[in-house]
C-alpha cells in the first residue's frame, strides 16, 4: 500500500495491472483514489471526523464506482493515508476534471455536499472547500449552488 501511495503522489498515477484507462489518459484505480481523497479531505475539516461520516464516504464510493467490500475497504485505506500525506488538491481535482465530463463532475460535487451536511451544518471553511474544488472541476457556482439545495431537500434540512 505504502508503495502505492508514494508512487502516487510522485507520478499521480496509480497503475495497477489491468486498470482501465480513459481518454485522459488517467485509469479507473487514480480516478477512484482521486474521489475518495476529495470526499475525505471535506469530511476531516472540521476535525470531527465520525464513524458515520466515513460509513457515508463508503457507500458514496461503493454507489458511484460499483465496488465490492474488498475493494471499498481497499480504498478507503489508501485514500484516507494519501489525503493525510497531501498537501495540495490539484493533482486529485485534475483526475476528476480530466476523467468526467461536466454532469459527472456535478456528481462529484454533490456526493461532497452529501459529507459536508452529514452533521447538517456548513461551516465555513467547508462552504470555503466545495467553492475550491467546484472551481478546480469546472464546475460553475451557480451548479454548485443548485447542487447544495438539492442535498438539503434530500436531507431535509429547508424545514
Amino acid at each position: 500500500m505504502l508503495k502505492s501511495i508514494s508512487n502516487f503522489l510522485k507520478t499521480g498515477r496509480l497503475d495497477p495491472a489491468g486498470a482501465s484507462e480513459s481518454e485522459a489518459g488517467h485509469d479507473s484505480a487514480d480516478l477512484q483514489l482521486a474521489v475518495a481523497v476529495l470526499l475525505i479531505e471535506a469530511a476531516v475539516l472540521e476535525e470531527n471526523y465520525s464513524a458515520s461520516e466515513r460509513d457515508l464516504i463508503e457507500d458514496l464510493l461503493a454507489k458511484r464506482f460499483d465496488l465490492s467490500d474488498e475493494q471499498r475497504t481497499s480504498l478507503m485505506e489508501l485514500a484516507t493515508q494519501t489525503q493525510s500525506d497531501s498537501i495540495e488538491l490539484h493533482r486529485f481535482t485534475n483526475v476528476v476534471k480530466d476523467s468526467y465530463g461536466l454532469e459527472e463532475r456535478a456528481e462529484i460535487i454533490e456526493m461532497l455536499w452529501e459529507v459536508v451536511y452529514a452533521d447538517g451544518v456548513v461551516h465555513d471553511y467547508e462552504a470555503y472547500l466545495l467553492r475550491k474544488i467546484a472551481g478546480l472541476i469546472h464546475v460553475s457556482d451557480r451548479t454548485r449552488g443548485d447542487l447544495q439545495k438539492r442535498v438539503r431537500a434530500r436531507l431535509g434540512l429547508d424545514a
